[in-house]
């Protein structure tokens, strides 16, 4: 039996769980099981435990989605979000801890770390 379930620690965005909210309302899932069955406590328990969730899928299936699904390439915008520059932000880290400058001192003594950190700061981005 199938038995929906969202993990109570958030795992997810609240842009995928927005998306997966309007995924799972525009299966209408209420409409493919009997009042009171299992599959349908199961439904109500996970609602009842993720009300954001709930009210998501509300207002997902209130809207016109013209013709179109939650998961069609025009609405793909609505579920992502920015990425991250993950050079920089490895950079800005390495620059928390030390000075430039200390670290280029200790890469003239060979230290790894530091040779990994500064090949990194003075890398050209190849975009």
């Amino acid at each position: 039996m199938f038995e929906p379930m969202l993990d109570q620690r958030n795992i997810f965005s609240p842009l995928l769980e927005k998306f997966l909210a309007h995924v799972t309302a525009h299966q209408s899932p209420f409409e493919s099981c009997a009042e009171g069955s299992e599959e349908f406590q199961s439904w109500l328990k996970l609602l009842k435990s993720h009300p954001q969730f709930a009210i998501d899928m509300a207002i997902s299936a209130g809207k016109n989605w013209n013709g179109t699904k939650p998961w069609d390439e025009e609405h793909r915008s609505a579920y992502t979000e920015e990425e991250l520059d993950l050079n920089e932000i490895f950079a800005q880290q390495i620059l928390e801890r030390r000075e430039e400058e200390e670290i280029e001192a200790a890469a003239k003594q060979h230290c790894i770390r530091s040779l990994i950190e500064l090949q990194h700061l003075n890398r050209k981005d190849e975009h």
